[in-house]
C-alpha cells in the first residue's frame, strides 16, 4: 500500500511538473526560462545552506520537547553534554530535508518579486528573444526545471526509507541484532526494495545525503563505539582491543572521550575536595587524542586502562588504598605528566590527608612508589616530584 502511494505521488509530481514547466518554458522562451531556472537553483542553494544552519537549533528544540514528553528517562541522557549533542545532531539532521523543502518553496516563491520586474525590463530587448529555436530551447529548459522540482519533491520518499534501511543493516551487523523484530525488518526491506523508492533515491539521494550528513554522522559514530564495546566484551586478547581503539574513527574517538568526561563528572561524588583531582583527570583525557597518534596500540590501551582505573577509584575511594591510586596513576604517562603540571594544586588539596600520615605510612608509600617507578622505568626526578604531592620528601 505504501509503495502504491509513493508511486502515485512520484508519477504525479513528475507528470504535472513536466507538462506545466515545458509549456511555460515554450511560452517564455530561452532567456526567461534560463532566468527562471537560475532563480530556482539559487533558491535551492540558499534553502540548503539555511537548513544546515538550522540543524542545531531545531535539534535543540526537539531535545527539549522529548524531555517534556518522555520525562526523566530522556532527561538523564540530555543532562550529559556529549549525549545531548548526539540527540541534537540526530534530530536536527533527520528533520533537515523537511525544513529544506519548506524553505525551498517559500524562497522560490519570493524570487518572483525579482523575476517579474526583470522579465518586464528585458521584454523589449529583441536580441534576447530572437535566438534561433528560442521556444524549443525554452521548452527544454522547462524540462530541466521540472526535473529539479521533481528531485526536491520526491526527496523524502527516496531518502527516509533508504536511511532507515541502512540503519537497520548496521543494527543487524552489531550486537543489537538479537533485539530486532523480524516483521519490522521485512517491512523495511519491502519498502526500500520497491522500484519507486530506488528511482526516487537515484534522483534525490545526493541531496538527501547532504542534508542528513549530521544524522548519518551520529549513526556511524554510535555504531563505531558499539563495535568497540563489543570488542571489549568479546575478546580476551588485549592486543585486539588495543587495535580496535586505534582503528576507531576520529569522530567516534572524540565522542568516546567526551562521554567519558561526562561520566567522570557524574560518577565522582559532588564534593569540592575532589575538584582538583577531577580537573587533573579531565586534562589527562583531553591529551588522549594527541597521544593516540603517537603511541603504539598496546601502550595506548594501557593509558586508557589507567585513566579508567583512576575514574573508578574516584567514584568509590573508600574501597582503594593510597598505594592502589599511586600505582594506577604512575602506570599512565599522560596522567603522570598532568599530575606534575598540577603538582602545586594537588599538594594543597592533599595537605589535610598527608598531614595525618605517620612516618611508617609515608615510608610505605615511598617504598611502593619506588617499586612501581622501577617497574615502569620512571626517572628519579619524576618520582621525587610525585612524592612531594603526597607531602613526602
Amino acid at each position: 500500500m505504501i509503495s502504491i502511494i509513493f508511486s502515485v505521488y512520484s508519477v504525479l509530481v513528475l507528470a504535472v511538473s513536466m507538462g506545466l514547466c515545458i509549456w511555460l518554458g515554450y511560452r517564455r522562451g530561452v532567456f526567461n526560462s534560463a532566468m527562471r531556472l537560475g532563480f530556482f537553483v539559487a533558491s535551492g542553494l540558499l534553502a540548503f545552506l539555511v537548513a544546515k544552519l538550522l540543524v542545531k537549533p531545531i535539534g535543540g528544540a526537539l531535545s527539549g520537547l522529548l524531555v517534556s514528553l518522555v520525562g526523566e528517562d530522556i532527561a538523564v541522557l540530555t543532562s550529559m553534554a556529549s549525549l545531548q549533542g548526539l540527540i541534537v545532531k540526530l534530530g536536527g539532521g533527520l528533520l533537515a530535508p523537511i525544513v529544506f523543502m519548506v524553505l525551498f518553496f517559500v524562497i522560490d516563491k519570493l524570487t518572483f518579486f525579482a523575476y517579474v520586474p526583470l522579465k518586464k525590463k528585458f521584454a523589449e530587448d529583441e536580441t534576447l528573444h530572437t535566438i534561433p529555436h528560442d521556444k524549443l530551447f525554452g521548452a527544454i529548459l522547462g524540462g530541466v526545471l521540472a526535473l529539479a522540482i521533481t528531485i526536491s519533491c520526491v526527496l523524502p520518499i527516496g531518502g527516509y526509507p533508504m536511511f532507515l534501511g541502512e540503519t537497520v543493516n548496521q543494527v543487524a551487523a552489531s550486537s543489537l541484532a538479537g533485539e530486532m523484530d523480524d516483521d519490522m525488518v521485512e517491512s523495511v526491506d519491502a519498502v526500500t526494495g520497491s522500484a519507486v523508492v530506488k528511482v526516487d533515491y537515484a534522483l534525490s539521494g545526493w541531496l538527501f545525503r547532504g542534508l542528513t550528513s549530521d544524522a548519518r554522522s551520529v549513526i556511524s559514530t554510535s555504531f563505531s563505539l558499539l563495535g568497540l564495546v563489543d570488542s571489549f566484551q568479546n575478546s580476551d586478547d588485549a592486543w585486539a582491543v588495543s587495535a580496535a581503539l586505534q582503528e576507531l574513527p576520529d569522530e567516534s574517538f572524540e565522542l568516546l572521550i567526551s562521554v567519558t568526561k561526562d561520566m567522570v563528572t557524574q560518577l565522582v561524588p559532588d564534593d569540592e575536595s575532589y575538584s582538583v583531582i577531577i580537573d587533573t583527570l579531565l586534562k589527562a583525557l583531553d591529551q588522549l587524542p594527541d597521544m593516540r597518534s603517537k603511541l603504539s596500540a598496546e601502550k595506548y590501551s594501557k593509558e586508557l586502562e589507567s585513566i579508567a582505573g583512576i575514574a573508578t577509584m574516584l567514584a568509590d575511594p573508600s574501597t582503594y588504598t593510597e598505594e592502589d591510586i599511586i600505582k594506577t596513576a604512575l602506570s599512565s604517562s599522560v596522567l603522570t605528566s598532568v599530575i606534575l603540571k598540577n603538582s602545586e594544586a594537588l599538594t594543597e588539596e592533599f595537605a589535610d590527608v598527608t598531614a595525618d600520615l605517620t612516618k611508617k605510612e609515608k615510608k610505605e608509600i615511598k617504598d611502593a612508589v619506588g617499586e612501581y617507578a622501577e617497574e615502569l622505568d620512571i626517572d628519579d626526578e619524576t618520582v621525587s616530584s610525585l612524592l612531594s604531592v603526597f607531602g613526602i620528601s
